[in-house]
Protein backbone atom coordinates (compact mmCIF):
# COMPACT_ATOMS: atom_id res chain seq x y z
CA UNK A 1 0.00 0.00 0.00
CA UNK A 2 0.92 3.27 -0.93
CA UNK A 3 0.57 6.74 1.11
CA UNK A 4 0.79 8.57 -2.49
CA UNK A 5 0.41 7.06 -6.10
CA UNK A 6 3.90 7.15 -7.86
CA UNK A 7 4.21 7.89 -11.20
CA UNK A 8 0.31 9.11 -11.37
CA UNK A 9 0.54 10.25 -14.81
CA UNK A 10 0.65 6.25 -16.34
CA UNK A 11 -2.37 5.81 -14.50
CA UNK A 12 -4.49 8.74 -16.16
CA UNK A 13 -6.41 8.23 -18.91
CA UNK A 14 -6.97 4.68 -17.78
CA UNK A 15 -8.37 6.29 -14.69
CA UNK A 16 -10.08 8.79 -16.29
CA UNK A 17 -11.92 6.27 -18.45
CA UNK A 18 -13.04 4.40 -15.61
CA UNK A 19 -14.02 6.54 -13.39
CA UNK A 20 -16.25 8.50 -16.27
CA UNK A 21 -17.90 4.46 -16.71
CA UNK A 22 -18.22 4.97 -12.94
CA UNK A 23 -20.57 7.67 -13.16
CA UNK A 24 -18.47 10.80 -12.66
CA UNK A 25 -18.56 10.30 -8.57
CA UNK A 26 -14.58 10.83 -8.59
CA UNK A 27 -11.86 12.87 -10.70
CA UNK A 28 -8.29 12.03 -10.56
CA UNK A 29 -7.40 14.69 -8.32
CA UNK A 30 -10.35 13.71 -5.35
CA UNK A 31 -8.89 10.22 -5.78
CA UNK A 32 -5.31 11.66 -5.26
CA UNK A 33 -6.64 14.13 -2.34
CA UNK A 34 -8.10 10.85 -0.16
CA UNK A 35 -5.03 8.93 -0.97
CA UNK A 36 -2.60 11.59 0.40
CA UNK A 37 -4.98 12.48 3.72
CA UNK A 38 -4.96 8.71 4.13
CA UNK A 39 -9.05 8.35 3.19
CA UNK A 40 -8.59 6.12 0.43
CA UNK A 41 -5.36 3.83 -0.19
CA UNK A 42 -3.48 2.94 -3.33
CA UNK A 43 -2.38 -0.44 -3.97
CA UNK A 44 -0.07 -0.46 -7.09
CA UNK A 45 1.43 -3.45 -9.45
CA UNK A 46 3.48 -2.14 -12.28
CA UNK A 47 1.22 -0.21 -14.71
CA UNK A 48 -2.12 -1.48 -12.80
CA UNK A 49 -3.59 0.01 -9.60
CA UNK A 50 -6.84 -0.48 -7.55
CA UNK A 51 -7.83 2.16 -5.39
CA UNK A 52 -9.59 1.64 -1.93
CA UNK A 53 -11.20 2.46 0.93
CA UNK A 54 -12.49 0.88 4.40
CA UNK A 55 -16.22 1.55 5.32
CA UNK A 56 -16.68 0.92 9.26
CA UNK A 57 -20.58 -0.99 9.78
CA UNK A 58 -21.81 -1.78 13.36
CA UNK A 59 -21.33 -5.10 12.75
CA UNK A 60 -18.74 -5.46 10.09
CA UNK A 61 -15.18 -3.77 8.26
CA UNK A 62 -14.89 -3.56 5.29
CA UNK A 63 -12.58 -2.71 2.20
CA UNK A 64 -14.35 -1.72 -0.82
CA UNK A 65 -12.28 -1.17 -3.95
CA UNK A 66 -13.08 1.44 -5.41
CA UNK A 67 -11.65 1.22 -8.91
CA UNK A 68 -9.01 -0.98 -10.38
CA UNK A 69 -7.63 -0.58 -13.94
CA UNK A 70 -4.86 -1.64 -15.79
CA UNK A 71 -3.41 -5.22 -16.57
CA UNK A 72 -4.47 -8.64 -15.87
CA UNK A 73 -0.80 -10.04 -15.87
CA UNK A 74 -0.14 -8.10 -12.99
CA UNK A 75 -3.65 -9.23 -11.02
CA UNK A 76 -2.09 -11.92 -9.26
CA UNK A 77 0.01 -9.57 -7.24
CA UNK A 78 -2.47 -6.82 -6.71
CA UNK A 79 -5.00 -9.36 -5.24
CA UNK A 80 -2.58 -10.46 -2.78
CA UNK A 81 -1.55 -7.24 -2.01
CA UNK A 82 -5.18 -6.02 -1.05
CA UNK A 83 -5.89 -8.91 0.81
CA UNK A 84 -2.62 -8.52 3.37
CA UNK A 85 -3.93 -4.61 3.10
CA UNK A 86 -7.46 -5.95 4.33
CA UNK A 87 -5.98 -8.48 7.34
CA UNK A 88 -3.63 -5.84 8.71
CA UNK A 89 -6.23 -3.64 8.85
CA UNK A 90 -8.55 -6.23 10.05
CA UNK A 91 -11.35 -6.17 8.06
CA UNK A 92 -13.50 -9.08 7.50
CA UNK A 93 -14.15 -8.60 3.90
CA UNK A 94 -13.13 -6.89 0.61
CA UNK A 95 -16.49 -6.04 -1.92
CA UNK A 96 -15.96 -4.59 -5.48
CA UNK A 97 -18.21 -3.92 -8.29
CA UNK A 98 -17.91 -4.72 -11.63
CA UNK A 99 -18.59 -5.53 -15.44
CA UNK A 100 -20.09 -8.62 -16.01
CA UNK A 101 -17.25 -9.43 -18.08
CA UNK A 102 -14.99 -10.10 -14.88
CA UNK A 103 -17.00 -12.55 -12.96
CA UNK A 104 -14.98 -15.64 -14.27
CA UNK A 105 -12.25 -13.95 -12.81
CA UNK A 106 -13.22 -13.24 -9.56
CA UNK A 107 -14.78 -16.28 -9.07
CA UNK A 108 -11.60 -18.30 -10.31
CA UNK A 109 -10.37 -16.19 -7.55
CA UNK A 110 -12.59 -17.46 -4.81
CA UNK A 111 -14.98 -14.27 -4.58
CA UNK A 112 -18.67 -14.98 -4.82
CA UNK A 113 -21.27 -13.00 -6.59
CA UNK A 114 -23.62 -10.99 -3.41
CA UNK A 115 -26.19 -9.94 -5.83
CA UNK A 116 -26.50 -9.45 -9.54
CA UNK A 117 -28.73 -5.90 -10.13
CA UNK A 118 -29.28 -3.09 -12.52
CA UNK A 119 -27.58 0.71 -11.78
CA UNK A 120 -30.25 2.95 -12.37
CA UNK A 121 -29.30 6.59 -12.00
CA UNK A 122 -31.21 9.73 -12.92
CA UNK A 123 -29.75 13.59 -12.55
CA UNK A 124 -31.01 15.59 -10.60
CA UNK A 125 -32.16 18.87 -12.39
CA UNK A 126 -32.55 22.37 -10.83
Amino acid sequence: MNAAVPNAEIYRAKLAKALARAGGLYTLSDLLERIADGRMQAHVSRETIAVTEISVYPRRRVLTIIILVGDLDDGENLHRQVFDFARKMECDAVVAQGRVGWAHLAKSHGWKTVSTNMVFRKEVSP
